[in-house]
């Protein structure tokens, strides 16, 4: 079994076109544990080189760069680099496909690709990182060393050697594709280039998406390389591109089309299955990702074997795709200790059928204990008044923050917080749910944290005097994934892209900082005899379907009630209707249909009055009285009264 680990990065430049690739004693994204068959072979003396095809290239044309292990049973490290100041990776940094094994962070890592070799007995093992590089500028290029830790002593490459010619410049504008024929879901790229020194310009890139999509980033048209475009096909037959328009230094040039064959062979599809945990416990959570790369989306759900003698699925479905991969995640609550075995899952994507290997899962009888809670998670709280009246709603805004996301050391939280809020008996609290909003940025003592989690809690106080409200509580699950030893098997990509959230999970809980309150007294001076405990101001409007009816017809009465955010926590205006009359309702309905704590909102009451005996009726007008707590003032808001008549019914 070849197995990977991933830890620290870190790099260091030395001056000119030359890079140190290796650091004694720091890792890179690195190959750990590549542990090959045993044989008399592979017992020979461990060989490392570094090697390129080409060795000789323009400016602008690509290359590989190879490191090779051989000859050896295991390998712990390899140093790989973040950059290269005078290359460009061939594919987009930030495509999840970019290695096929261990995807990049953008900014953080090159795309590379690995493969592993296991050792037999006519041959010994090895193991090959490569990347797919462009040259970027000219002249002889050094690669230094590479250093490797390889059954138990360190090897060294031989420094490799780069020749890029100057670019070649074109006779005239032209346009092509690598390669110029490509089955469905397979990727393509166009390339642009014009004559002249200088070349940044324009180029007017026509619309494909009748058979293809675009998949990562685009190479700018520049003097060291033609402009690229990078695609995906998606529809099989013939099909032409161009001709291009190119403006450079106020000058336009035009290509000639260029031909696209997509054949109707549909790439074959692999499926992956990765849990994000080799040992979760009875009561935590762990996350199952099923996907297929080479495929869209999904022609029917990934098929899951029955985990429910020890799973408990919590959420499920939620899809992720890029032009070539889509995946599916699930999220389950482990119920009962052991070791458990999960899948094969069955995979039916772009007419095809393929089968996940089956993934091991060891779930504990009890959580890993606790550990304290580190610095990089902490808690806030926000109230927007301290000094309140009765009956006033106050939100409170509890938030989780994290620095996860921020660099590579920090703690990460993973989903499936619980929020409890407090109790407070001299108080009315409604828990109004987590906020969306994304994860903003908070600067607390001066380290930026991310808000994880965001609940916003109103109280309505209920009685005078000082109080204090208690704390809130935040459960969580954290990791510090770049710290710990992930051993991801290279056989599983979609494993190896659950590496954020890999590791042994630990259950931490904490605790806000209470909040002390003083409510005070409304004042009576000034109090409208319909006041009935309403704090903050308010408009109040209403409509009358019809003034005439017959007895037993249905008449609407439409209240509507404007004001802050929280006018649906205060008492809802009473309606009085003459006598003669039966009331119904009301429906209520809120705009919005959730308390937002920063947008005002709308109540609307719908009340059904049925006359029971002719005459003419006035129904009054409703109002609602209102203290405002800025002003210190009360005031009444009213609607307009009706007047209506009431005629026999049909059958009199």
């Amino acid at each position: 079994m070849v197995e990977m680990a991933m830890r620290k990065r870190e790099g260091r430049w030395r001056g000119g076109a030359v890079v140190v690739l290796a650091e004694t004693g720091v890792l890179a994204a690195a190959v750990a544990v590549a542990t090959m068959v045993a044989s008399p072979l592979a017992a020979q003396e461990p060989v490392a080189r570094a090697y390129l095809e080409p060795p000789e290239v323009e400016a602008g044309e690509r290359f590989a760069l190879h490191i090779e292990i051989s000859g050896v049973t295991e390998v712990e490290a390899l140093t790989l680099p973040e950059r290269f100041p005078f290359a460009l990776a061939a594919t987009d940094p930030a495509g999840r496909d970019a290695t096929g094994l261990l995807p990049p962070v953008v900014g953080d890592v090159m795309p590379y690709t690995l493969q592993v070799t296991p050792a037999t007995g006519q041959s010994p093992g090895s193991v090959t990182v490569s990347y797919a590089l462009v040259a970027e500028e000219t002249g002889f290029l050094e690669f230094d060393p590479f250093r490797i830790a390889a059954d138990g002593r360190t090897l060294q490459t031989e420094a490799v050697m780069l020749f890029v010619r100057p670019r070649s410049e074109p006779t005239t504008a032209r346009a092509w594709i690598e390669p110029p024929v490509v089955r469905l879901m397979e990727p393509f790229t166009l390339f642009v280039d014009v004559p002249g020194p200088v070349r940044a310009g324009r180029v007017d890139v026509p619309d494909l998406s009748e058979f293809a999509t675009r998949q990562g980033m685009a190479g700018a048209l520049s003097s060291r390389r033609p402009a690229s475009y990078q695609y995906v096909a998606l529809r099989s037959g013939t099909h032409e591109i161009g001709p291009l328009t190119v403006h450079v230094a106020g000058e336009v040039y035009e290509t000639e089309p260029v031909t696209l064959v997509v054949s109707d062979e549909p790439r074959g599809i692999e499926a992956h299955a990765g849990v994000n945990t080799e040992r979760a416990w009875v009561g935590g959570q762990f996350v199952l990702v099923v996907e297929a790369t080479g495929a869209r989306e999904f022609d029917q759900d990934p098929v899951l074997p029955d985990l429910s003698s020890f799973a408990e699925l919590l959420a499920g479905a939620s899809m992720g795709r890029t032009p070539t991969t889509v995946d599916r995640t699930y999220r389950f609550r482990a119920l009962v200790p052991g070791d458990f075995e999960i899948g094969p899952i069955t995979v039916r994507a772009a007419g095809q059928t393929v089968r996940t290997e089956p993934i091991r899962l060891t779930i504990a009888e009890a959580p890993p204990v606790p550990v304290a809670v580190p610095e990089d998670l902490r808690t806030s709280v926000a109230v927007h008044k301290r000094r309140v009246y009765v009956g006033e709603p106050v939100p409170i805004s509890y938030q989780l923050l994290a620095r996860s996301g921020l660099g590579r050391e920090e703690w990460s939280v993973r989903e499936g917080t619980t929020f409890t809020p407090p109790v407070h008996e001299d108080l009315r609290l409604h828990d109004l749910g987590r906020q969306s909003g994304g994860w903003r940025r908070v600067s607390v003592d001066d380290r930026l944290y991310r808000a994880h989690s965001e609940h916003v809690v109103a109280f309505v106080p209920l009685e005078t005097g000082g109080t204090t409200i208690g704390p809130a509580v935040f459960q969580v699950q954290v990791s510090r994934p770049a710290d710990l030893p992930l051993r991801t098997e290279m056989r599983d990509p979609t494993r190896a892209r659950l590496v954020g959230w890999m590791g042994e999970w630990t259950p931490m809980t904490l605790t806000t900082d209470p909040i002390a309150v003083e409510v005070m007294p409304l004042p009576t001076e000034g109090r409208p005899q319909s006041f009935r405990g309403r704090v903050g101001r308010v408009e109040i409007a209403s409509r009358l379907n019809r003034t005439e009816a017959q007895v037993g017809d249905t008449v609407t009465l439409r209240v509507e009630v404007t004001g802050g955010a929280y006018l649906r926590l205060m008492p809802d205006p009473a309606i009085i209707v003459p006598d003669g009359f039966d009331i119904l309702g009301p429906e209520i309905s809120d705009d919005p249909p959730r308390i937002d704590v920063d947008q005002p909102g709308q109540r609307t009451l719908v009340f059904r009055l049925v006359p029971k005996r002719e005459g003419s009726y006035r129904i009054p007008a409703v109002e609602l009285a209102w203290f405002d707590p800025e002003t210190e003032e009360y005031g009444v808001s009213r609607a307009e009264p009706f007047d209506i008549t009431v005629d026999p019914g049909g059958g009199e």
